[in-house]
């Protein structure tokens, strides 16, 4: 309480409410510092341990949504829809192509590495996060027979394919790939039976690969007088040592047959015989473990590409998994900038250490409790929510601006540094929990929105405002109160700032 012979401030509206709370804020100092302290080990340890990243498209959709449990039902019958693909550039039909074609092919589709989520489903993660899976919300009216996926891993055997099925694309990968000779598929059924046909080839062996097609193992369907002969393209394989003019011979006649069968070109080989391809299905798993298998496959497509067998990974996995990389660049990113932007006009405007390190504290921890709670709630951060961070770093650093602006004109009219923290807490403490409140409500508004991404980043974005607000109201008075007497950049009595 001021008394008659303090000096004279300005008569600004006054909080008696908020009054009262700086003096405690101000006797506590300490344990708000070791409250502070802990809260914020808790949220990085949140952050480590908690916090997902999902750059997929499905982040968007609602688990309760038509499309959503249709493609749910889609993967419990047929396998996970997504493939990685291994683009090979050189001379397809030589010999020295094809045997480190069936060396790249054999060590891929034994790929074997531990994976905290191999085998889970969309469901199952839902289920550890808290949230409401996709079949509890409407379960698959077509459940998967007997060869179909179990367990929560999308294997799918030979007859696995529902009594009718919906037609098939003609061309699952009529539009992957770059080069000149990389023509568009033909008709037919392409890679379209594969997932209800894994009797034949080599198409597995480690628990992360369930299936891999390349022309080393592509199926040969053949008319025969009796019927059709359905085997494998180079199944013997056609090289033998000590022959070379049979394996020239060979090597032609698998030429001839691969470059006119449509269902062929465009899929697994390039029209003009210079790309070919091995594609791959894997067990289904969360974001980040798919984007450790990305790593893996680039690893290995390094380690065998060579002059003239150049290897390449693509694919929507390896699409997810470049996103992710993005996401958390351009969220280094603008943390960085928002940060040296900040501290740049922090210095210019307050001119001490805690003037900068204060307001820095506020916003810093802000949004690592955010990020924290969206760890602890299960919510991913998506490409939407990654602006988070600099958003809060933004929005928050208003409030201790305004306070220490305050804080510091009460100490220009000399007040004590006690006496100035309460001045500037009974002053600002009811704008700015207007303020703070005005856009909680308008981020909590998201809620209505029809994608969970958005109302999702609505809820975490009205939580880190409030954080923010209670860090300016509490952590950043208790720092201010250790100020001996700087005026924060102020100029002293009688000049203008």
């Amino acid at each position: 309480m001021q008394t008659d012979d303090e000096p004279h401030v300005r008569d600004d509206p006054k909080s008696p409410l908020f009054a009262a709370w700086a003096r405690f804020i101000v006797r506590g100092r300490w344990i708000i510092l070791a409250v502070t302290a802990a809260i914020a080990a808790v949220s990085v340890w949140l952050i480590d341990t908690r916090a997902v990243i999902d750059t997929s498209v499905e982040a968007f959709a609602a688990n309760d949504s038509e499309p959503q449990r249709v493609l749910e039902e889609y993967r419990s019958e047929f396998g996970r829809d997504e493939m990685f693909l291994l683009l090979i550039e050189g001379d397809v039909f030589s010999q020295p192509f094809l045997e480190k074609l069936r060396a790249l092919h054999t060590e891929v589709s034994r790929l074997d590495m531990p994976l905290s989520t191999l085998g889970e489903r969309r469901a199952d993660r839902d289920r550890k996060r808290g949230k409401k899976p996709i079949f509890d919300a409407a379960p698959p009216t077509a459940p998967p027979s007997d060869g179909g996926a179990k367990s929560g891993e999308g294997q799918a055997g030979a007859g696995s394919a529902p009594a009718g099925p919906p037609a098939k694309p003609a061309d699952d990968f009529g539009s992957f790939g770059s080069g000149d000779d990389w023509g568009a598929g033909g008709a037919g059924d392409g890679f379209g039976d594969l997932a209800v046909d894994a009797t034949w080839g080599d198409e597995g062996g480690g628990t992360v690969i369930e299936q891999a097609t390349s022309i080393i193992n592509v199926r040969r369907t053949r008319s025969r007088a009796d019927g059709i002969e359905v085997g494998e393209l180079m199944k013997p394989w056609p090289f033998v040592d000590g022959d070379p003019a049979g394996n020239a011979e060979r090597l032609a006649a698998i030429r001839a047959e691969v470059i006119g069968d449509k269902t062929l070109v465009g899929q697994v080989v390039g029209k003009e015989g210079h790309h070919a391809v091995i594609a791959l299905r894997t067990a289904f798993m969360s974001e980040e473990d798919s984007a450790l298998v990305y790593e893996r496959l680039v690893d290995i497509a390094k380690h065998h590409s060579t002059d003239g067998f150049g290897v390449a990974v693509s694919g929507l996995p390896a699409l997810n998994a470049g996103l992710q990389v993005l996401l958390l660049n351009d969220l280094e990113r603008l943390l960085a900038l928002s940060v040296v932007l900040m501290l740049v006009i922090l210095m210019f405007i307050f001119r001490h250490p805690l003037g900068v390190l204060a307001p820095m504290a506020v916003v810093g921890l802000a949004a690592a409790s955010t990020v924290g709670m969206m760890g602890l709630a299960g919510m991913p951060l998506t490409l939407l929510s990654n602006i988070l961070p600099a958003f809060l770093f933004c929005v928050g650093i208003g409030d201790s601006v305004h306070l220490i602006s305050v804080y510091r004109d009460a100490m220009k009219e000399g007040m004590t540094s006690h006496q100035a923290v309460e001045h500037a807490v009974a002053t600002t403490g009811m704008p700015i929990f207007y303020t703070s409140l005005t856009t909680v409500v308008g981020l909590l508004s998201f809620r209505f929105a029809s994608l969970d991404a958005i109302g999702e980043m609505g809820t975490a974005g009205a939580f880190g405002v409030g954080i923010a607000f209670l860090y300016s109201v509490t952590l950043l008075p208790a720092l201010l109160s250790f100020n001996k007497g700087s005026l924060m950049g102020a100029r002293p009595p009688g000049e203008n700032d």
